[in-house]
């Protein structure tokens, strides 16, 4: 059966369900290696807001065809709110995606929301609050077509796999992408050539 290959603007959408939570993903630089507790300190204090950033390699197979893009990947997280919020930006041509996504640490859980309801979902997590190793999601657009996502925490920053279906179950197209944290020089660097 002939899939068509998704729009650029839902690529960008499904990729950035992957980084959805990788922000979260432990003790990688600026990231928390723990809530409290152990040294300590009082374990319902939670860690200041931070910022990460992440360059994005995915390789994408949809109706007999395969392509590969590249991405930069802006998040700012605040634990006290249970926010992240990201900027995902399309080295080919700058298009940008926002997401936000609401945590709730203690449930192990998350909603997401893609450009103002583009894509909806939900998820879980596992690991430590705020230091996260893994996560799986489901997003659903409304054409009723969704992603399934299964997520980890690498040595260099996180990987993913997906797989979209459209509403009737069908199988359409999967995804395999890598994220690597990058330096805010690296990070500059892309966005100025970006025109940014």
């Amino acid at each position: 059966m002939h899939h068509e290959l998704p729009s650029r603007t839902s690529r960008v959408l499904l990729l950035t369900l992957t980084i959805g939570l990788a922000a979260c993903a432990g003790a990688e630089d600026g990231k928390p290696t723990d809530t409290g507790g152990d040294d300590g300190e009082d374990p319902a204090v939670l860690p200041e807001p931070w910022s990460e950033l992440y360059s994005v390699e995915t390789h994408i197979e949809a109706g007999g065809f395969e392509f590969d893009e590249t991405y930069w990947a802006r998040r700012d997280l605040d634990p006290t709110a249970g926010t992240i919020t990201e900027q995902f930006v399309a080295t080919a041509d700058g298009t940008e995606t926002w997401t936000t996504l609401v945590v709730d640490a203690a449930a192990g859980t998350f909603t997401l929301d893609i450009n103002d309801g583009e894509y909806t979902g939900e998820g879980s997590l596992e690991g430590e609050p705020w230091s996260w190793t893994a996560w799986s999601s489901r997003s659903t657009t409304g054409d009723g077509s969704y992603v399934l996502s299964e997520d980890a925490v690498t040595a260099t920053g996180i990987h993913a796999d997906k797989e979209g279906f459209s509403a009737d179950g069908t199988p359409e197209w999967t995804l395999s992408e890598d994220l690597t944290t990058v330096d805010e020089a690296t990070w500059a660097e892309g966005m100025a050539a970006l025109g940014r």
